[in-house]
Order: structure tokens, then C-alpha cells, then sequence
């Protein structure tokens, strides 16, 4: 009898010792001492939002972006029983103040981040309350920085190579290739891969390379295009592509493109929504329009555009509806795995701008010999150091 008293009260101090080990266990992650509030537990009612948004083109057979950002503002306003107010700027004005050129006396709740996302001061850490796994991991890790996920992302935005079929396959850059120097896609698209950091070295290599691969003196891009001059355009986003095709047909297809620094790649970036407002209960409404808002976003640009919507449900919309040739479809299906960066905090978006507009100067006098290597060189380095981070 003694032996099972003795017993019995081990067990019970065994047992009370894993309940005070547990206890502890999540005392120390924060889950007893910060209780995070679900949006779904906030009242909303009364509630007024500013949205920041960007129009979009208009395609055939495609319901107009601004229509589609309208029904989901009204849904969400009806249901939540808020008041959106709904701003579409431009882009140079939305990437002015994501970069802190523009003040603002009084921000938005909520902001689109254009194709070249950034995150701004203010922007509102959405860990916890964001569901990652609902996204392609390549999204969700491009808007993750230091651990803290700053956005939630739409759909994956890529720039590519526009090609003739007669140029297919492509082993390294067509000769006759031409390209825009003064694209903001220009330099990313070349040096931000796997083994090559965004360096004036990666810059110089890239360019002795271009030159060395390609020829000059070809004029417009797309005026050589037309004429027949040229074999393949880049950098060529989603909406130039969608433009090529509808106004060249099968004449035209996609690659990614060729390099110095391994096999050819897609440089893609992932537009998203920005939270900016900070006290509740607007930062949890803000963020469950900014995901509404997100994937609208992503369908609408899987239909239209091809690109690849960034929310994992919406996936079977991209391989059913994708507005872009089956051949196009399937070599961009795992694009979100070739995502080479992330997003950008300001200091360093206006950085890489200011750099990519100076490069965009230096790069034709290189390529047509009126600039030298040892010029080059220095030119590039100078634009580095002119252009540091704040």
C-alpha cells in the first residue's frame, strides 16, 4: 500500500513537473505575455481607409482592373460596414513616396507597392497575423526581411527576353539583340542572380560581356524590332510581352535572359500591399483589404498579363486562364524558385535607382567605343560611391 501511494504521488509530481515545463516553454516565446489580436476579434464598423492603388491597362475579354478593384471595395465596405476611400495613382508617385522623395502630411492606410516593391518607414510588420504558407514560398521569403514579413504579395512579376522562334533555343544573347540601357530593369535583371552581388565589379563584368556578345549601333529596340534588325528585345516585362504579342502574334516568344553569371534567369520581383496604418483596429482592417486587394490583383494579372499569382490557391487560375501562349505558361510555372532578391527598405530602392539611371547614361558611349574600359570602370565605381545607402 505504501509502495503505491508512493508511487501515485511520483507520477503526479512527474506530471505537474511537464505542465510547469510547458507553462515556461511558452511563457519564453511570448505566447502567454504577447496575445496577438485576430483581425476577425475587431469591431471595424464606422472605420474610414484611403487606399493608394495603380491602374492598369485594358485588354480584350479582360474586366477592367479598376472595375475589379471597385467591386472588392465594395464588397469589403459593405461587409465590415467602413468606408474606403480609393486613390489610383501613378507609379512614379507611388515609388516617389515608398522612397521617402515625396512627403506626405497624411499617408495612406494602405499602399500598392508597384512592380519595384519597397518597403517604406512605417511599413507595418504583418508576422503573426499573415498566414506565409498560404503563399508560394518564393513570395512570402521575397517580403520577409529580418525575419518580419512587411507585405503581402500578390502575384510574381517577371522580366524577361522577347525572342523571334527562329532564335530558339538560346545558348547565350542573340548578336543582333536589342535592349533598353535606360530600363530600371536593365541592371537588376543582369547582376541580381545567385553568385553575383550588386557591385560595380558584377556592373563592369556585365557590361565588358554585352559588348563582347552583341553589337551596337542598332537604334530603337522596338523600331529594329519591326524592321526585322533584331532577333530578341529585353528586358521585357509582362505588360510589354502582352503588348508584343498581341501586336507581332506568333512572330514573337519568351526566354529568360542570358548572362555572364550562369544559365539564363527571369528577374522577378513581387508587387504586394503595404500596411502603413499602425493603431488598431485600422492596421487589422487595413490588412484584410490589403490580402483581398492582393489577390484580386494576382488573378487579375495571371488572366491579363501572365503573371503568376502569388496566393497558392489561385494557382489553378494561372494554369487554366494564364493570358499567354501554353509553351510561355509552362517555362514560367516554378518562376517564384528563381527569385534572387527581396524586397527593398528605401535607402537602398533610391540607391539602386539613382544607379541604374547613371548606368543607364554610360552604357551606350561603351558599347559604341566612345567610352574606354579603364573609363568605364571608373565611371561605374563613382556612381557606386556617389549613391550610398542613407
Amino acid at each position: 500500500m505504501g509502495k503505491k501511494l508512493a508511487v501515485g504521488k511520483g507520477i503526479r509530481r512527474m506530471a505537474f513537473g511537464i505542465v510547469v515545463f510547458f507553462v515556461l516553454l511558452l511563457w519564453n516565446s511570448g505566447c502567454l505575455t504577447e496575445p496577438k489580436t485576430l483581425p476577425q476579434e475587431l469591431s471595424f464598423q464606422g472605420l474610414v481607409l484611403t487606399l493608394w492603388d495603380c491602374m492598369e491597362p485594358s485588354f480584350p475579354g479582360i474586366r477592367l482592373y479598376q472595375d475589379r478593384v471597385k467591386s472588392v471595395v465594395d464588397d469589403f465596405s459593405e461587409k465590415h460596414q467602413v468606408k474606403v476611400e480609393v486613390t489610383f495613382m501613378e507609379r512614379r508617385e507611388i515609388l516617389s513616396f515608398l522612397l521617402g522623395e515625396r512627403d506626405e502630411s497624411q499617408p495612406p492606410c494602405l499602399t500598392y507597392s508597384t512592380e519595384w516593391p519597397t518597403v517604406p518607414y512605417g511599413a507595418q510588420d504583418l508576422t503573426g497575423v499573415l498566414a506565409a504558407e498560404e503563399y508560394l514560398d518564393g513570395a512570402a521569403h521575397y517580403w520577409t526581411l529580418d525575419g518580419k514579413i512587411m507585405g503581402v504579395p500578390s502575384y510574381v512579376h517577371w522580366v524577361g527576353m522577347a525572342v523571334r522562334p527562329s532564335a530558339l533555343p538560346i545558348s547565350g544573347i542573340p548578336a543582333d539583340s536589342g535592349y533598353w540601357p535606360e530600363s530600371q530593369w536593365f541592371l537588376p535583371s543582369a547582376i541580381e542572380v545567385p553568385g553575383s552581388d550588386f557591385t560595380p565589379q558584377s556592373a563592369v563584368s556585365y557590361l565588358e560581356w554585352l559588348k563582347s556578345s552583341s553589337r551596337g549601333g542598332l537604334g530603337d529596340p522596338l523600331n529594329a524590332w519591326n524592321l526585322g534588325a533584331v532577333s530578341a528585345l529585353f528586358p521585357v516585362t509582362p505588360h510589354l510581352y502582352k503588348w508584343l504579342r498581341a501586336s507581332y502574334g506568333d512572330e514573337v516568344s519568351l526566354s529568360p535572359i542570358p548572362g555572364p553569371f550562369g544559365k539564363p534567369r527571369f528577374h522577378c520581383t513581387v508587387p504586394g500591399y503595404v500596411v502603413l496604418s499602425e493603431e488598431e483596429p485600422y492596421r487589422s482592417c487595413a490588412l484584410l483589404l490589403a490580402k483581398e486587394l492582393a489577390a484580386n490583383r494576382g488573378v487579375w494579372a495571371a488572366r491579363s498579363i501572365g503573371g503568376v499569382p502569388a496566393a497558392i490557391q489561385d494557382m489553378l487560375i494561372y494554369d487554366l486562364e494564364a493570358g499567354i501562349p501554353g509553351h510561355d505558361k509552362s517555362i514560367l510555372r516554378g518562376i517564384d524558385q528563381e527569385i534572387a532578391s527581396a524586397a527593398l527598405i528605401a535607402g537602398e530602392g533610391i540607391r539602386r535607382q539613382q544607379i541604374s539611371q547613371g548606368v543607364g547614361q554610360i552604357v551606350p558611349q561603351f558599347i559604341e567605343g566612345d567610352v574606354t574600359l579603364q573609363d568605364l570602370e571608373k565611371s561605374i565605381r563613382d556612381l557606386w560611391e556617389s549613391h550610398t545607402t542613407p
